[in-house]
């Protein structure tokens, strides 16, 4: 198995990736929520990606998880920085009964 593709499904829903201000039905489909270079660049940080998609009309009733690339990109990539986020706002995902935790290409982390 190559990592070089993010995860299409996940415990029977398609997996899309989380863009802020597109719309997302929480319903239907998981969240990808992973950070890019540029965001890094930019000092954006996972928990604010996490944050935007809070606040998707009925993220409440979010079932499903995906997390990309938390940050790190210049040293360590650890699952920590997005499961302190995800602890942090547990009473947001109050119906959460899915994580997959690093769906990260090799080119988002250089692997080998």
């Amino acid at each position: 198995m190559t990592i070089d593709k993010h995860l299409t499904s996940f415990f029977g829903k398609s997996v899309q990736e989380y863009k802020h201000g597109q719309p997302f039905d929480v319903h239907k489909t998981t969240a990808r929520i992973g950070m890019d270079w540029e965001q890094y660049e930019k000092d954006v940080k996972w928990g604010d990606l996490l944050a935007e998609y809070l606040m998707v009309q009925d993220a409440k009733e979010t079932t499903h998880l995906v997390v990309g690339a938390p940050g790190g990109f210049e040293g360590d990539m650890l699952s920590s920085m997005a499961v302190a986020d995800i602890v942090a706002n547990k009473v947001n995902l109050p119906k959460l009964e899915a994580l997959f935790l690093g769906d990260i290409t090799f080119d988002e982390n250089e692997l080998s």
